[in-house]
C-alpha cells in the first residue's frame, strides 16, 4: 500500500464527502488522534480498517491507495 498515497486520498475523500476525523472515528471505533495520525501519515491503518474507510466513505480500498483524480 502506498502510505503517502493513502494519507493524501484519505484527506482528500474525506473533504468531499464532507467527514471530519471525529465522525469517521467514531464510526470506526477509533479515537480522534488515530484518524488524524493515518492523515498525516505518522501510521496507516491496518487491511481490516482500510476496508471500513472504504465503505464508511462509500468508496473502494483502491481509492485509498491509488491515484484518484481531484
Amino acid at each position: 500500500m502506498n502510505k503517502e498515497l493513502l494519507k493524501s486520498n484519505l484527506k482528500k475523500l474525506m473533504v468531499i464527502k464532507e467527514v471530519s476525523q471525529e465522525e469517521l472515528g467514531k464510526a470506526l471505533g477509533v479515537d480522534v488522534q488515530t484518524v488524524s495520525n493515518w492523515v498525516t501519515g505518522r501510521s496507516f491503518p491496518t487491511l481490516v480498517r482500510a476496508h471500513k474507510i472504504a465503505k464508511y466513505l462509500n468508496c473502494k480500498v483502491d481509492d485509498l491507495h491509488t491515484n484518484i483524480e481531484e
